[in-house]
């Protein structure tokens, strides 16, 4: 009986201590997920500023083209910058701005 005794309080420190370590586990996984995912957050800004960078470059390539520079910035927010520029690439200039 007494064997029984001691080793029940062996198995219950046993799992105290691993329910310690899984703690801790828990605890380092929860940090590196916060940190992941403020990473996360920080390329999704650059992409974000780089996004409407390039949008307001292709609106202004139209406005120097003579098309609408507000039509185009729009154009390049929804579609891509890449995209829009390409189209715009494939309209002649138009008005002042004109090249021959």
């Amino acid at each position: 009986m007494e064997a029984d005794i001691d080793y029940l309080s062996k198995q219950s420190a046993l799992l105290e201590q691993l329910g310690a370590q899984l703690a801790l586990i828990a605890s380092a996984i929860a940090s590196f997920s916060a940190a992941v995912a403020g990473a996360g957050l920080v390329v999704a800004v650059w992409f974000g500023i780089a996004w409407v960078v390039s949008a307001g470059l292709v609106a202004w390539a139209a406005r120097e083209r003579g098309r609408s520079a507000l039509l185009w910035l729009v154009l390049a927010v929804l579609l891509t910058p890449v995209l829009a520029g390409f189209l715009l690439l494939l309209f002649p200039p138009d008005g002042p701005g004109r090249r021959r």
